[in-house]
């Protein structure tokens, strides 16, 4: 887990390993969340009014379905570097 903090909230990370041929993105997409909820409840009397968002995969190597990195190519929205908070 990474925890970075940015201009307008902090930046969430996670990096998973595993020797199975099997996918771990679940695994590391349910940290960030985790980890974005723990944020959230620590700040929540700061600003009630946070955002939990743009949580993706960036990479994976590996497992049944081979690997993958998101394509931040031309026409492609990139990432915004945000907060990430809860909305209710």
């Amino acid at each position: 887990m990474t925890a970075t903090l940015c201009e307008n909230g902090v930046e969430l990370g996670s990096t998973v390993m595993a020797t199975a041929q099997t996918g771990v993105e679940m695994e590391a997409l349910v940290a960030v969340n985790a980890a974005a909820l723990t944020v959230y409840d620590m700040c929540k009397a700061l600003d009630k009014g946070m955002e939990i968002t743009d949580i993706y995969l960036v990479e994976k190597t590996g497992g049944k379905s081979g690997d993958f990195r998101r394509d931040q190519g031309p026409g492609k929205k990139p990432p915004r570097k945000a907060p990430r908070s809860a909305k209710r």
